[in-house]
C-alpha cells in the first residue's frame, strides 16, 4: 500500500493526492496518484510531462479514467521538485530513470506509459532502459528525439533555438521576471492562438493557470533540461518496440510536426497514428475527448496482450 506523507497541494482535480519520493541519486521529487476509486486490476498508467507541463495537462484524462490507478510527477528542478544533486542529470535517460524509481516507489511492477511533448522521449528511454515494465507507450505531440532540427518545420530552427536557450539561461532572472508580466497579460492567450501555437479549441481557464505556474519556474534550469532534450536521440529504440504504441498528434502542431509522427509509425512496428485536424502541439487540453479515446484503446491493447502473456 503506498504511504503518503504530509505533503499536500491544492488541486482541481478530486482523488489527486501530493506527495515526494527519492529517486536514485537521492533527488527529492514530487509527484501526484490518483488511486482508482474501485480495485479492478487494470494496469496502472504513468504519465509523463512535456517540459513545462504538470498534472494539469492531464486533467480531463484523469477524470475520465476514474477506474484506473495513474500518477505523474514533476521533472528535476521545476515545479514542485528539488534540484538535482548530480550535476548533467537533465537528460531523458537521467529522467527515465526518475520514472523508474517512481515506479519502485509505488510498488507497480509494470505500468503503460503515456508521454505528451518531452515526455514522449523520456518514455522511449524508459523502455530502453525497462522494457518488462512497459505494457504500452502513448505517443502524444513528441518525437523521437533530436526536437530541434525539425521544429518550426525549418532547417533554421536547429541553429536558432540552441541560440535563444543559451540566452535565455544568461538571462534567467530576467526571463522569469518578463515571463510573469507575460503570463499575467490577459491578450497572451488570444495572440498565442492567433500566431498557431495554441488552438481556439484550448481549455481557456487551465491554460492561462498553467501559464502563470510557468512563470515562476527557475529559467535557468528549464533552459538546461532543454539543452539536454535538443541533444537527445533515441530513433534507434523504435524498431524494437513489442508492445501496443498509439501516437496521437495535431496538423498544425508547430514544435512536432506531422512528419515526425509520420516516421516514428513507419519505424515502430504495429503502431497506429491519429492526426487531429486542428490540433497544436497543445492537443491534450484541446482535444480532451479524441486524445481520451486513442489512450482507451491503447489500454484495452495493452490489457489484452498482458492477459495473453
Amino acid at each position: 500500500m503506498i504511504q503518503f506523507g504530509a505533503v499536500h497541494a491544492p488541486s482541481d482535480v478530486p482523488g489527486l493526492r501530493f506527495d515526494h519520493f527519492n529517486t536514485f541519486d537521492g533527488t527529492r521529487l514530487a509527484y501526484q496518484v490518483q488511486l482508482a476509486r474501485l480495485r479492478s486490476g487494470k494496469l496502472p498508467v504513468i504519465l509523463t510531462n512535456g517540459l513545462g507541463g504538470d498534472y494539469r495537462a492531464w486533467k480531463h484524462i484523469l477524470e475520465r479514467f476514474g477506474d484506473r490507478d495513474f500518477a505523474t510527477w514533476d521533472y528535476r528542478g521545476l515545479y514542485r521538485s528539488e534540484a538535482p544533486r548530480t550535476p548533467g542529470s537533465l537528460s531523458p535517460q537521467f529522467q527515465a530513470l526518475d520514472l523508474q524509481s517512481l515506479l519502485d516507489h509505488l510498488g507497480w511492477q509494470r505500468a503503460v506509459i503515456v508521454g505528451w511533448s518531452m515526455g514522449v522521449q523520456v518514455n522511449f528511454e524508459a523502455w530502453r532502459r525497462m522494457p518488462s515494465r512497459v505494457a504500452g507507450i502513448g505517443v502524444v505531440n513528441g518525437v523521437a528525439g533530436r526536437p530541434f532540427d525539425t521544429a518550426l518545420g525549418s532547417r533554421l530552427a536547429r541553429y536558432v533555438i540552441p541560440a535563444a536557450v543559451r540566452r535565455m539561461r544568461r538571462h534567467a532572472t530576467v526571463v522569469g521576471r518578463v515571463s510573469s508580466l507575460a503570463t499575467s497579460w490577459k491578450g497572451l492567450l488570444p495572440l498565442m492562438v492567433k500566431l498557431g501555437f495554441v488552438g481556439a479549441t484550448v481549455d481557456m481557464t487551465m491554460f492561462a493557470e498553467f501559464a502563470r505556474t510557468f512563470a515562476s519556474l527557475d529559467f535557468d534550469l528549464y533552459g538546461a533540461t532543454l539543452q539536454a532534450l535538443g541533444r537527445h536521440d533515441a530513433h534507434d529504440v523504435l524498431p524494437g518496440i513489442t508492445v501496443p504504441v498509439r501516437i496521437v498528434t495535431g496538423d498544425k502542431d508547430l514544435m512536432t510536426p506531422v512528419a515526425t509522427a509520420k516516421r516514428m509509425q513507419s519505424d515502430i512496428r504495429g503502431s497506429a497514428l491519429r492526426i487531429l485536424v486542428g490540433g497544436t502541439h497543445y492537443t491534450p487540453v484541446e482535444y480532451p475527448r479524441e486524445v481520451g479515446d486513442e489512450l482507451e484503446q491503447l489500454f484495452a491493447a495493452a490489457s489484452a496482450e498482458a492477459s495473453a502473456a
